[in-house]
Formats: C-alpha cells, structure tokens, sequence
C-alpha cells in the first residue's frame, strides 16, 4: 500500500483533490489523506509514514520548498510532488535542484497528478525491489550476528539481567549492540504460521533485519528469537529521536503489507509506546507479548504502545467486535474523518491489516460501505426541502457539491436536484 499526503493551504482544494483522486486510485493499494499547511503536513509524516507528498509550493507561513526540505532530512524516503497555479520556471528549477519528483501545474487537471503518482510509485518499488536484494545478500553475515543476540534476549526474557548486562560490557564500547545504560525501545513479533511449517522459523527474522538495515548508524539494537514463536527487538537510540517509534512501526508495517501483497499474513507485532530501562525490559517483554496473546489467531496485526484489547472470549467474536466498533464509527462520524487510518487508530490496528480483516468478516470493502452510507444518508437529507445540497453534501462528508454532485449521479443516475424532483413530483400524484 502506498500512503500519499495531499497539502494545500485551500482546504476546498487538498480536500476535493483528495477525494477525486481517491475515486480514480485504488482503495487496496492507495491511502490518501489532505493536510491544510505545510506545517499540519510535517506532523503528520512525524506521527506516520507517508510514501508520496502531493504540495501546492506557494502557501503562507512554510511553503512547499521548505517543507520538502525538512521531508528530505527526517523522511528520505519519502517523495515530493510539487503543485501550483504558477508557471513560476525558476520555481520548477528550484524544485528539481531539491530533488523533486515532479512538477505539475494546478490547471493540468487531475490525470496529469494520476500519472506522476503512477511514475513515482514505480521508482519507489524499484528502489524497495533493491533494498530486499541487498538484504537477501546479507543473511548470512546477520545470522552470526544473530546469535549473539538470541542469547542476550534469552537472558533478559528469563529474567538473568547480570549474565546479559556482563555479556554487553564484555562486548566493548564500540560494539553496535546497546549497552546497559540508558532506555530502550522495545517490540516483540509473533510468527503467525503453524508451528509445524518448514518455512516457520525464518520469517520473523526478515522484519528484524529490514528494521535494522533502516535505523543504520543512528542506534544500537539487537533482535532475535526467543526459543518459540516470538522474537523481540531491543532498540537504544545514540542522540534524542522523537520519531524513532514511529520510524519502527513504519517500517515493520511495510513489510507486513508487501507479505500480504504476497497473499501471506506472517507475523504480528506489538511496539511499546515509551522506552524503558534495562532493569524493566524483562516485565515490558511480557507485558507485549500478553497483548499479542490477547489476540491470539488474528495473524497480521500492528499492536501501538497502548496494547487495545477487545474483552471477549474467542477470536471470531474479537474480529467481529471491532468491525462492529468501526461501523459504529462511521455512523457517528460520517460527516468527520473515516478515513482507513483514522479507523484503524480507533482499533488501534494497523490500517493495511483492518482493510483486510474487514473484507474477511463482512465480505465487502471498507470503501463500499463507507459509499453506501453516505449514499443512504443522501437519500433520507435530500427529502428535508430545507437542507441546501451543499449542506447535504456536507453532513455525507463531502467538502464540495461538486464532488458529491458527481457521486450521486455516479449513485443513482441523477443529480440530488433531479433526485429531490422526483419527489415533489411524487408528492403531487393524486393518491
């Protein structure tokens, strides 16, 4: 899945670009969300992992060009689309002297953003494609490094913090494994293939290794399995990072989404919300693990620091308790936020792994049902004469007539005025 930011200082403009793009792109392989300032736009990719930027470059306060230059510092990874009304040319130049992927005008319309969207999807997966090349090549070097580190997360899980802190010290200030001193971050993985499987005991060790590759240079980390079908990584960072966690969760989710690409669901994860000391690592290990237990059977999951949980008794009931949540949601908020990620945060699940969940107890996607709620709502507003169809529009959860203008009709055949005059010509036949 690729998530795709849409920033614009005119909400009207981020907003109705959003939802038009959202009819044309996939919903299983595209997120998009609108940011209304760049700054909004920056704590977003902070909080989470945004693939692709689409941002207009004249806007007050912080432009396009400086926010794609605090991009490129914290987010390398991330792309940056320009968009603006401007044929500004020492803009354009500008823009691909800070690496830009791409330069549209906003009177271009929205198949020309399609195709530079389609354009930097390929370079990404090109650039991923090699990353797992490099990877793969370097298993064997790993798996040595591995196994000092099984042994050190098997002394801190049983609890022996003296064997696993002399074994560190022994190790030498230059080693790249943390030390005993200052906080760790922690996240424990859980493999959700049968025990039985041949394929079983390699698979968490691929997420382990992605994490480590990504975070190069700027921690100290171990990782390892713990002698059943968990592993546990332990992440100490070398200079103050607010983002670290959400660096980790980014990336352990990516490779969760390419394995259900693959048609696998692998492993599920767990990832503390706070560091803690090497003293609590072995009563914060637990702690996460439980919460994985708690959700036993619902392989493909993305647990926050929080650890929500669902009180019921059995996985099916689980699975269907938070779809229920999710629907009820959408009902209460129809005309807000229900976007894949803002539901997922409500389950507190990873939102490639709630699209997915939903398909599987409900047979439909997310997006359909979200379309056919506000459709349905539609209907039940444009029979109260005194609603204007932008106020319809709005109470469904569209910011402009225009767009839902274009979903009814694409609903119903009609536009709402034409809807709403099959009613008064209802009303008016003799009974």
């Amino acid at each position: 899945m690729y998530r795709i930011l849409i920033v614009d200082d005119e909400p009207y403009v981020a907003e109705g670009l959003r939802v038009s793009l959202s009819e044309e792109l996939d919903a299983e392989l595209f997120e998009l969300e609108a940011a209304f300032s760049a700054r909004e736009a920056l704590d977003r990719c902070r909080r989470r992992t945004f693939d692709i930027v689409v941002s207009d470059i004249r806007m007050p306060e912080m432009d396009g060009m400086s926010l794609q230059t605090c991009l490129r510092e914290e987010f390398p990874a991330c792309r940056v689309i320009f968009l603006t009304g401007h044929g500004d040319f020492a803009l354009i130049r500008q823009a691909f002297r800070n690496h830009g992927t791409d330069y549209i005008l906003k009177t271009e319309g929205d198949d020309q953003v399609l195709a530079a969207i389609y354009q930097t999807c390929t370079g990404l997966e090109a650039e991923r494609a090699e990353q797992r090349q490099r990877l793969q090549e370097e298993v064997l070097l790993n798996r040595a490094r591995a196994v000092i580190g099984q042994t050190l997360i098997a002394q801190i899980v049983s609890g022996d913090l003296t064997s696993a802190a002399g074994a560190l010290e022994a190790l030498g200030p230059d080693s790249l494994l943390p030390r005993k001193e200052g906080e760790f971050l922690v996240s424990v993985l859980r493999s959700d293939l049968p025990s039985a499987s041949p394929d079983e005991a390699g698979y968490l060790e691929l997420p382990i290794r992605l994490v480590e590759d990504s975070l190069e240079g700027r921690v100290r980390m171990i990782g390892a399995r713990t002698g059943d079908d968990f592993a546990v990584l332990l992440i100490q960072t070398l200079a103050p990072d607010i983002t670290l966690a959400n660096r980790i969760r980014g990336v352990l989710e990516t490779v969760q989404e390419h394995l259900f690409g693959e048609g696998y669901s692998l492993f599920s994860f767990a990832l503390a919300a706070q560091p803690v000391s090497f003293a609590g690592l072995a009563t914060e290990i637990k702690r996460l693990r439980a919460a994985l237990a708690e959700y036993a059977g619902l392989g493909g999951l993305a647990i926050g620091g929080e650890c929500k949980t669902v009180a019921t008794t059995n996985v099916g009931t689980r699975s269907s308790q938070l779809i229920h949540r999710v629907d009820l949601h959408i009902a209460e908020h129809l005309a807000q936020d229900v976007s894949l990620s803002t539901l997922a945060g409500v389950v507190g699940l990873n939102p490639a792994y709630l699209s997915r969940l939903y398909v599987q107890e409900t047979g439909r996607n997310l997006s359909e049902r979200i379309a056919d709620l506000r459709y349905e709502r539609a209907l039940r507003l444009l029979t109260t004469e005194d609603l204007k169809i932008a106020d319809v529009a709005r109470n469904v959860g569209f910011w402009t007539p225009s767009h839902f203008i274009r979903f009814f009709k694409k609903r119903s055949g009609m536009t709402p005025q034409a809807y709403r005059g099959t009613l008064v010509l209802t009303d008016q036949t003799p009974s």
